[in-house]
């Protein structure tokens, strides 16, 4: 039958498909194989084989590609091998969520749907990490962090929240002048880090 020889040119790239989702088709194979040649067995019954052999023929599950996967479980481990440069805050849960992602990236068998889930898990958590120090969020500290810090001081401008968290650098719970000090120190290499 078509259907039969369909399911053994699937299993000849049976390394692209997940474990389960072959097993479970060589088994219906063998099945639909055994059906095929039984002249005792019903219509009915040669029917339920073939049946059962379609249904593991569309249920044959792709493993998925990691590679972008790996991306961002290396970008999270280089924020969290350099956390001092990060507000504690915005990190917190990326050590967890690594795990959870490292464990799909681990899996032989992880489908598509997911690697997609874990990776959009990872991406968000990425995205929330702010650099310490990075009060216009341009992705580098720079003496114009300082400078937003100080319009702000003088009333120039309005800092937001999230800002101001980002520039308390000194820690003491206030976005101020004394921050602004320390990121221009930072900028001149007269510190390495904030903490």
């Amino acid at each position: 039958s078509k259907l039969i020889e369909m399911a053994k040119e699937l299993l000849e790239e049976s390394d692209a498909y997940t474990e389960d989702s072959v097993k479970k088709l060589q088994e219906a194979l063998e099945n639909a194989e055994k059906a095929q040649d039984d002249a005792a067995i019903s219509d009915e019954e040669v029917k339920k084989a073939y049946d059962a052999l379609a249904e593991a023929i569309s249920d044959l599950t792709r493993k998925g590609d990691k590679t972008e996967l790996k991306t961002a479980i290396d970008k999270a481990k280089e924020i969290l091998s350099q956390e001092k440069k990060y507000v504690p805050s915005t990190i917190k849960d990326l050590s967890k969520v690594l795990e959870d992602v490292q464990n799909v990236y681990e899996d032989k068998d992880a489908s598509q749907d997911e690697i997609n889930k874990a990776l959009k898990a990872l991406v968000d958590e990425i995205l929330k990490a702010r650099l310490l120090g990075d009060v216009n969020f341009d992705g580098s500290v720079t003496a114009l962090d300082a400078s937003e810090i100080l319009k702000d001081q003088a009333e120039l401008k309005d800092l937001d929240e999230d800002q101001k968290e980002v520039g308390d650098v000194n820690f003491d719970e206030k976005c101020d002048s004394s921050d602004a000090s320390r990121i221009l120190q930072l900028c001149a290499e007269k510190i390495d880090s904030f903490q």
